[in-house]
């Protein structure tokens, strides 16, 4: 499934902006995930860190967009 659509504010009126659904273990998207999670890990205790992991934003109830 593909949502396409203009946005409201832009310099280029021919620029589109397209959500899909991606895999959390496509490789740009793991490693930009773990970064994330490795910041995250460096500015807060590990009980103030929620995400989920690389696996679990594949589970089956998980819609993960990119």
């Amino acid at each position: 499934m593909t949502l396409t659509s203009k946005p409201k504010i832009s310099k280029d009126p021919e620029m589109t902006i397209s959500i899909e659904y991606a895999s959390p273990r496509h490789p740009e998207i793991r490693n930009l995930l773990l970064a994330s999670h490795d910041l995250m890990g460096s500015l807060f205790p590990a009980e103030a860190n929620h995400f989920l992991s690389v696996d679990g934003l594949c589970d089956a109830t998980i819609h993960f967009f990119g």
